[in-house]
């Protein structure tokens, strides 16, 4: 079983080290533990990279979880489609559970064009953030395409990132990057605006309600119709530096946090690098 130790009663820094092995390898977590004589102790399926990430969960009576991220867990047809699990926040640990998301690949036909969804190796669980009662997990190497008579926008790793509300049991997708223009279509704009390989939800955070691409959550989740591919949210905004060459495949955003600096939550600091 894969493993993960917390510590309680005392403020605590996590490092993961040791990222993505080789397909058979099993890395362990290392973890900067302030408490190492009283631990809390969670397993998940072997070989799932059970704590790959990890966050807390506070729902409305103030009781507290923790949102583990396994990116390499099987799902019911036994593919490796990534998972979320949470855990309870005590200090003899506990069985952890499963969150239950869509982990079917998908297909729809719109008008004269074709969209398919491809969950297989997606990577759930790659970064999981809570915000009240809300949990986003993404799943940044989900792939997409868009079929058109002949022509297609070519399968890729445009990535997604699944919003849970645990206390109606409300669930949204949200893929920002997915489009239905063809591949000659960009060849023919020299890539402008080419977001195919963005690999959406690499890292995330949650600010005021808000996803990093500054999507607030309550539009995500009201905009968001099931069996429906490919939508957009109308509120969100993205930040990005398109045209300047220096950040062309930069892997700008691999790394994403949230700040407050000036007192005014209208104006949170955001930080991508």
């Amino acid at each position: 079983m894969a493993r993960a130790l917390c510590p309680l009663h005392a403020l605590w820094l996590l490092e993961w080290m040791q990222l993505l092995l080789g397909p058979g390898a099993a890395p362990p977590a290392w973890a900067l533990n302030l408490d190492p004589v009283r631990l809390s102790s969670y397993t998940g399926p072997n070989g799932s990279y059970f704590g790959f990430s990890l966050d807390f969960y506070k729902d409305s009576h103030s009781s507290m979880a923790i949102v583990v991220g396994a990116p390499r867990t099987l799902g019911r047809s036994q593919e490796e489609t990534g998972g979320v699990f949470l855990c309870p926040w005590r200090a003899e640990g506990g069985q952890c559970t499963s969150l239950p998301f869509d982990l079917n690949d998908e297909t729809r036909e719109v008008g004269s064009q074709t969209f398919q969804t491809f969950k297989a190796q997606q990577g759930l669980g790659a970064s999981v953030v809570s915000w009240r009662d809300n949990i986003v997990a993404c799943a940044p190497w989900q792939h997409w395409n868009a079929l058109e008579n002949n022509a297609e926008a070519e399968k890729t790793s445009v990535g997604g990132c699944f919003v849970a509300q645990l206390q109606d049991g409300g669930r949204a997708e949200y893929s920002p990057c997915r489009a239905n223009t063809m591949s000659r279509v960009y060849a023919e704009n020299k890539f402008w605006e080419d977001k195919r390989y963005c690999e959406a939800g690499f890292s995330s955070a949650i600010t005021q309600a808000s996803l990093l691409v500054r999507a607030p959550i309550a539009d995500i989740v009201s905009s968001y119709r099931p069996g429906t591919l490919l939508w957009h949210v109308r509120t969100q905004r993205f930040t990005s530096d398109t045209s300047n060459p220096e950040y062309f495949d930069g892997y700008r955003g691999y790394s994403v946090a949230v700040g407050e600096f000036d007192g005014d939550l209208g104006t949170t600091g955001k930080k991508s690098t």
